[in-house]
């Protein structure tokens, strides 16, 4: 593989994260181009972010923390509600958002103490959170979709339902 053009390394690098829900750390990306030395990969990647950067487009690709990842740019992301099939009201967004700041799973009984319950069963219609039992409590977890429609999960240091 290693006597693949720079130019392919980058069509594949960039295959690679369009397909996938959340950031591709750069470790897998060595492995998918095994024979290929890090400098030209690397290389690739910030071809690749400084295109899109370059681009008059919606997306953009950003390469942090050894983490690769495609996201819509900030100001085409209220568009992202064509994949969810309609606008989420503002205390929807806020559930979604304390499920998301608590993943990867919650009480359901701890989200529904601080936001509607009614919230859920929307949330769950729509795929962006799936209900699991653990025992018997309903756990509740954000789906791939979430992460493909919000680019990244949600990360407040550390904040956790009880402290809301």
């Amino acid at each position: 593989m290693s006597e693949i053009s720079t130019t392919n390394i980058k069509c594949i690098i960039e295959a690679i994260i369009f397909m996938s829900p959340r950031g591709v750390p750069l470790k897998k990306i060595e492995k998918q181009l095994h024979g290929v030395e890090k400098d030209i990969i690397l290389c690739a990647i910030y071809d690749l972010v400084d295109d899109y950067n370059k681009r008059n487009t919606a997306l953009k690709v950003i390469f942090e923390n050894d983490n690769l990842e495609m996201i819509t740019k900030q100001e085409y992301s209220k568009y992202n509600s064509f994949a969810v099939g309609k606008q989420l009201s503002k205390g929807e967004l806020k559930t979604l958002a304390l499920i998301a700041i608590n993943a990867p799973q919650v009480e359901q009984c701890k989200i529904i103490t601080k936001r509607p319950y009614d919230h859920l069963a929307t949330l769950k219609e729509l795929g962006l959170i799936t209900v699991t039992k653990k025992g018997k409590k309903n756990m509740l977890s954000v789906t791939k979709k979430f992460d493909l429609l919000f680019n990244k999960k949600i990360k407040i240091n550390n904040l956790k339902v009880d402290d809301l």
